[in-house]
């Protein structure tokens, strides 16, 4: 549920160099070897010109991230989102989500595709209430082990797949 007090404060901007470092820590404290990403893979999204990196800011302090890609045409892909342990369930990712579907709209995606460990259950609540539906399965996606859903959400449908 979203926190007003982090809500009314939260800023979304489109991430620089100087978020690198802060993004690495946060991805790589979340997620094992093999699953986080490295300081490079994060220093290509910030310059890829088909990529959207942005981050969430709360009072200053560092909130979360979301990176949406072009991987193939007419499609996005949320490559990673994290958000701040202290963030967590105060609607700071779903600001973030709303923020990159927003981008992949003007960009005129079609759709925009993510996935989810299938061990995740409360990750795949969040995006099925954000009108994301299951759409295949990934074997050993994470580590050559750990089995993903592919998610997707169709941009044409998504006024009609959530609530306001």
């Amino acid at each position: 549920m979203a926190d007003p007090a982090i809500t009314s404060t939260l800023t979304i901007r489109r991430a620089g160099f100087e978020d690198v470092e802060r993004i690495t820590e946060l991805d790589q404290s979340l997620f094992p070897p093999g699953v986080c990403f490295d300081l490079p893979t994060f220093y290509f999204y910030v310059t890829d010109p088909h990529a959207v990196t942005m981050v969430a800011e709360c009072e200053g302090d560092f909130a979360g991230f979301v990176i949406l890609a072009v991987e193939t045409p007419g499609q996005g892909t949320i490559v990673s989102i994290d958000v701040a342990p202290a963030m967590q369930r105060r609607g700071v990712g779903a600001r973030l989500m709303e923020e990159a579907e927003k981008a992949a709209a003007r960009m005129g995606l079609a759709g925009v595709t993510l996935q989810v460990s299938v061990n995740n259950p409360d990750a795949r609540r969040f995006y099925e209430r954000r009108g994301y539906r299951v759409t295949g399965t990934l074997p050993g996606f994470y580590n050559d082990v750990e089995d993903a859903l592919e998610m997707t959400l169709p941009l044409a449908a998504r006024g009609k797949t959530r609530r306001a």
